[in-house]
């Protein structure tokens, strides 16, 4: 096969279904001696491997590509390569395999490229910020966690950046989970919610905000129900679920299921059977991945609450179907369980609402006097 052909088939491939293509393809450009295709492939291969969960893969093409751009005689910039170095420290910090000194190496190369290219440190704290949330079980690594929320905030943004709406996405959600928060976390998303951040600035969040939006929505409403917001949490959900159809994002659909367990588990388990198809189509497993967190803690919700088993029509490929629609939700939940930790590591953050069961009552209320929109 050609390179041409592959390029061709490439085309036709889905996205999860790309990377080996695209090895074989880096292959052929390489033997060639076509450097700026070897170049432009690897760059999609990070990009793909990234998106897909396969950060390791992505690492030696990037390797590549930045020591390409080191050359004297060099058609590249490594300027160009900044936004996916910064996409593969996003998932590296979820890999097991990247020791705490190695990573510390990564963010060092990182700031000094950031500044020898003349950008600010913004999109450096962004990611150590992450980084140091995602690992909260360290010592110290909520305060880092802090003190780099508020270092980020200090600096210009530039193209490296995230999309404004992203960016101000990600301030409300850290006022939760750094600070516990909801108030800060609910002005700080108001910009988003009523559409002015979105609308006023270029932003990569498209279709007029709504993708970001619907990130936010569902960033909150858990943190709605868990605070008593109960009424604001009803709009957030009416105003939400049709994004949810529309743009069919798994992770979000993860965040509407566990606030469903407590406000309708029937619907909660009716939404499962609807959402759960789209887990098993080559879908981006890190979207999988908070999906199936989500899903845990839904279930783990259900069971709570007295629910053991429920007659569920499920996908042939789940690994659970069964002939007779029959299902444990414990099992449901251990193999949502273990596929999330399989990524992230343990699950140690607080779920727990039982504090809020008493607001059953009153949100019901709540939501039959709300009129839909």
């Amino acid at each position: 096969m050609t390179l041409d052909d592959l390029l061709a088939e490439l085309a036709e491939t889905p996205s999860g279904q790309q990377i080996p293509l695209l090895e074989e393809a880096i292959h052929l450009a390489d033997q060639l001696g076509d450097r700026k295709q070897s170049f432009t492939l690897r760059k999609r291969l990070i990009n793909k491997a990234v998106a897909h969960g396969e950060s390791l893969k992505a690492l030696p093409a990037f390797s590549w590509c930045f020591a390409e751009t080191k050359k004297p005689d060099s058609e590249f910039d490594t300027k160009d390569l900044l936004p996916e170095y910064s996409k593969i420290i996003d998932h590296l910090s979820y890999d097991p395999n990247i020791s705490s000194a190695k990573m510390e190496d990564v963010f060092t190369n990182f700031k000094e490229e950031l500044l020898a290219a003349g950008y600010s440190l913004r999109s450096y704290y962004t990611a150590r910020l992450y980084y140091h949330w995602i690992h909260d079980e360290a010592e110290g690594a909520l305060d880092l966690a802090k003190e780099a929320y508020q270092e980020f905030q200090k600096h210009p943004r530039d193209r490296i950046c995230d999309c404004a709406g992203d960016e101000q996405r990600n301030l409300s959600n850290y006022a939760i989970r750094l600070y516990n928060d909801y108030t800060l976390a609910k002005a700080l998303a108001e910009p988003i919610l009523d559409g002015s951040l979105c609308a006023n600035q270029s932003c990569s969040c498209s279709s007029n905000g709504e993708t970001v939006r619907l990130g936010v929505i569902s960033d909150l409403l858990p943190a709605a129900y868990k605070n008593g917001d109960l009424e604001f949490a009803a709009h957030l959900e009416q105003r939400g679920y049709p994004l949810l159809i529309k743009k069919h994002y798994i992770s979000e659909e993860g965040a509407f299921l566990r606030y469903y367990a407590y406000t309708d588990p029937d619907r909660a388990l009716k939404e499962y059977v609807k959402f759960i198809p789209k887990f098993f189509n080559k879908y981006n497993i890190s979207s999988c991945s908070y999906f199936s967190q989500e899903v845990g803690r839904m279930f783990g919700t259900l069971i709570k609450y007295g629910h053991t088993t429920a007659r569920l029509k499920l996908p042939a490929e789940h690994p659970l179907h069964n002939n007779t629609g029959e299902y444990s939700l414990q099992a449901l939940q251990e193999y949502h369980e273990k596929f999330a930790i399989d990524y992230f590591g343990e699950d140690d953050s607080n779920a727990d609402y039982d504090e809020f069961e008493d607001k059953k009552g009153d949100f019901h209320e709540i939501q039959n006097n709300i009129t839909k929109a």
